[in-house]
């Protein structure tokens, strides 16, 4: 039975670091271990930009979204004026491309995000972590292509593979869905609610008024289509 506090991102119990700063499900640290060596047989320099992330990182994030520190963008990626949105419209945005503190997948420790870090390291650009980067002649475009191909044979899934209108395109997330699936069956909509009733999360008001949809949508990314 998982317990409320990994899955809630409230403790890091569940999880073990396999580099500096950077930890995971023990399960999924050994099935991308296995991905990350066949990549490399490839010339594919798979590393990992973000994953386990707990319930205080996510929150630190969606509050500093929610004050204008952290820039808005819309789904395809223009750039929002928060003054110009009311309170459910910023929410929509922020949700777009950061999780609910307390649902972010990351939580687990099945999920992480990954990148070509030598291709990387040789572009004059800085990384953003955004979708050019991972397809045509982006830096993480051949590994993105491994992805597709071939993630699956060691157990991992893209959740936000496609825009569905919920959750934007991800193609750098991958998840471990052995594990994953069995938090997100615990991931109600009642436990949730539950849940972000106890925090301080800015917007909580608004977010509770819209749950039903802020869940189907965003959490278990169902989108509008």
């Amino acid at each position: 039975m998982i317990n409320a506090s990994s899955l809630f991102g409230l403790n890091d119990k569940h999880v073990t670091e396999v580099d500096e700063g950077i930890s995971l499900h023990p399960d999924a640290a050994t099935a991308f271990r296995a991905m990350q060596y066949t990549a490399h047989t490839l010339g594919i320099d798979c590393q990992i930009v973000s994953a386990f992330r707990p319930f205080t990182r996510q929150l630190a994030i969606w509050e500093r979204k929610w004050r204008g520190e952290a820039p808005l963008y819309s789904a395809q990626g223009a750039l929002l004026d928060p003054e110009s949105l009311s309170e459910w419209e910023k929410i929509q945005a922020i949700l777009t491309w950061s999780a609910l503190p307390g649902a972010s997948r990351h939580h687990w420790g099945t999920d992480l995000d990954v990148y070509d870090k030598e291709n990387v390291r040789q572009c004059d650009q800085p990384f953003q972590l955004i979708e050019s980067e991972y397809s045509g002649a982006g830096p993480c475009a051949q590994l993105a292509d491994f992805i597709q191909r071939e993630a699956h044979k060691f157990g991992f899934t893209l959740p936000y593979e496609n825009y569905k209108g919920g959750v934007a395109k991800e193609p750098w997330h991958i998840s471990y869905a052995a594990i994953a699936e069995d938090y997100m069956l615990q991931l109600t909509q009642d436990t949730l609610y539950q849940f972000i009733d106890t925090t301080s999360l800015s917007g909580k008001d608004c977010i509770l008024k819209h749950f039903d949809e802020v869940y189907h949508r965003f959490v278990m990314n169902r989108g509008t289509q």
